[in-house]
């Protein structure tokens, strides 16, 4: 018994460490806001909208962004995410500062990520860059 615990903590580990922020519809508005529950704000928050049955062209290199925020969402447990942005295909990537929605990228018919990492990093720069006035 012993060992088929350590087992399972083992196998659950590289989830638990390094596993996606999945939100809630409920939590949208405040994540997007990009305070957190312990007062730090994050201006940029990307949020990818998700769908199991295309996990294998979701956005892979999440781990890679850096001075953001950024979660996924299920867009099957989200119907007023996908009427209030028109989410028609996934993976569609929404980059919000200070609460407001700056960007969107929209897969294609291919239903493939239509943004890369270098892509998404600089577009996310110059918004950065266009704030410090």
């Amino acid at each position: 018994m012993k060992h088929l615990l350590t087992l399972i903590l083992i196998l659950s580990l590289p989830y638990t460490l390094f596993s996606q922020e999945f939100i809630q519809e409920s939590d949208f508005e405040e994540v997007i806001s990009g305070t957190s529950a312990f007062g730090e704000n994050e201006s940029v928050v990307v949020i990818e909208v998700w769908a199991e049955f295309n996990k294998d062209n979701a956005f892979q290199d999440w781990k890679k962004l850096e001075g953001v925020k950024y979660a996924r969402i299920n867009l099957a447990n989200a119907p007023g995410i996908k009427k209030e942005y028109r989410i028609r295909m996934v993976p569609t990537i929404l980059v919000f500062k200070d609460g407001y929605k700056e960007l969107e990228y929209k897969a294609g018919l291919d239903l493939e990520c239509p943004v890369s990492l270098e892509e998404l990093s600089s577009d996310i720069e110059e918004l950065k860059a266009g704030s410090q006035f």
